[in-house]
């Protein structure tokens, strides 16, 4: 039988009478998969993220972290959802982002929004492909395109 996973710890968790604490040792597992199960995996979740990181100047965040919990205030949440106004072109409102307040959450209202995960993965996979690049460099990629078609 092969483990699923395996957690290195700096020193096994003991009991008052010194011996293995079982039960600790099963919370670092589940924490270690919650970890993986809450970190961002798609392009939507990724640049979403990105976004609350700048914006509330993070350096880890979970897609379930609540976004008032992290210290947001309504003023945090208007550049936000600027933020990803100007990327997807989608109006979130206040109201839905305060009902869902994490990037899970925004991200299923976007996907709503646009029709879908596929598009929302998709602008959100060009943004971070061209985010960067200077404009020129964006028109000759666009033209590359044109040609193709």
């Amino acid at each position: 039988m092969m483990p699923q996973t395996l957690t290195f710890i700096d020193e096994m968790p003991l009991t008052p009478n010194g011996k293995v604490d079982s039960h600790a040792l099963l919370r670092l597992t589940k924490s270690n998969e919650d970890e993986v199960e809450n970190t961002a995996q798609t392009s939507a979740q990724i640049l979403i993220s990105n976004i609350w990181r700048q914006v509330l100047h993070l350096d880890h965040l979970s897609i379930n972290d609540n976004f008032f919990a992290l210290g947001g205030h309504s003023v945090l949440a208007v550049r936000i959802l600027s933020k990803v106004q100007s990327v997807f072109k989608c109006n979130i409102t206040l109201r839905q982002f305060f009902i869902e307040p994490n990037v899970l959450g925004l991200t299923n209202l976007i996907e709503d929004c646009l029709g879908g995960s596929e598009i929302v993965n998709d602008i959100a996979w060009v943004y971070d492909l061209v985010a960067d690049l200077p404009l020129e460099e964006v028109m000759l990629l666009l033209e590359e395109q044109d040609d193709d078609f």
